[in-house]
């Protein structure tokens, strides 16, 4: 009896080594596998096919030129290029009726999902002082254009970056006049008045480099503190 228990225990555990073995040789050969996929994918412009069952017959290859039973080569198999997406759209065309408010045009753009979020486009308007200006008409808005950029077209403005120097100790005239000469502002009582309103009559010295069109309320805040 004691010798059919150890027969019984030795067989079991010979067992438990052949799975583990069994394990280890599957696991094995499924990191080969991926690894294989990755590089035949990687020396071609497309998607290869490479299934498991390649992998046994590339793997099946290998080990008969190992032990010199075979000089056969793997071929890689056939690959399917990657279609190309010839139907991008560089531009579309937005029409802007006769009477569209700030509301009527984020809808719009908002159709064309040329914008994510109507406040925030509502918010850049109006840091962008372009509500007021909206014209109508039909634009074209290429792919690669910001928010801000389609606004400034739709509202008939050029973006651009401008950089002026305030001077040590300057007041709200003194910026407001050389602001007027710049063409960044229509009137520097206006400009001064805007300033005392805010409450915003200590100008920051140095240079300042503010991106145009911008509200002037906007403009006042950028420049003092």
């Amino acid at each position: 009896m004691k010798i059919f228990n150890k027969v019984s225990l030795f067989f079991i555990k010979l067992f438990e080594i052949l799975l583990l073995i069994l394990f280890l040789v599957l696991l094995v050969f499924i990191v080969k596998w991926r690894i294989d996929h990755l590089y035949i994918n990687s020396v071609n412009n497309g998607e290869a096919n490479f299934t498991i069952k390649s992998e046994f017959k590339k793997t099946k290859m290998e080990l008969l030129n190992l032990v010199g039973k075979s000089d056969e080569k793997y071929e890689i198999p056939i690959v399917k290029e990657k279609e190309k997406n010839t139907e991008k759209k560089e531009s579309i065309i937005v029409n802007v009726p006769a009477n569209t408010d700030v509301d009527g045009l984020g809808k719009i753009l908002l159709s064309n999902n040329l914008i994510t979020s109507e406040n925030e486009y509502k918010r850049l308007m109006d840091d962008m002082g372009l509500k007021e200006k909206i014209l109508p008409g039909n634009y074209e808005i290429h792919e690669n254009m910001k928010v801000k950029e389609i606004l400034a077209d739709i509202c008939g403005e050029d973006i651009h970056d401008i950089t002026f120097t305030i001077s040590e100790g300057a007041n709200a005239k003194d910026v407001g006049n050389l602001l007027l000469d710049m063409k960044v502002i229509e009137s520097t009582d206006a400009f001064v008045k805007k300033c005392n309103d805010m409450n915003r009559t200590t100008f920051v010295p140095g240079e300042h480099k503010i991106t145009l069109p911008i509200k002037v309320a906007k403009l006042i805040e950028k420049i003092t503190v």
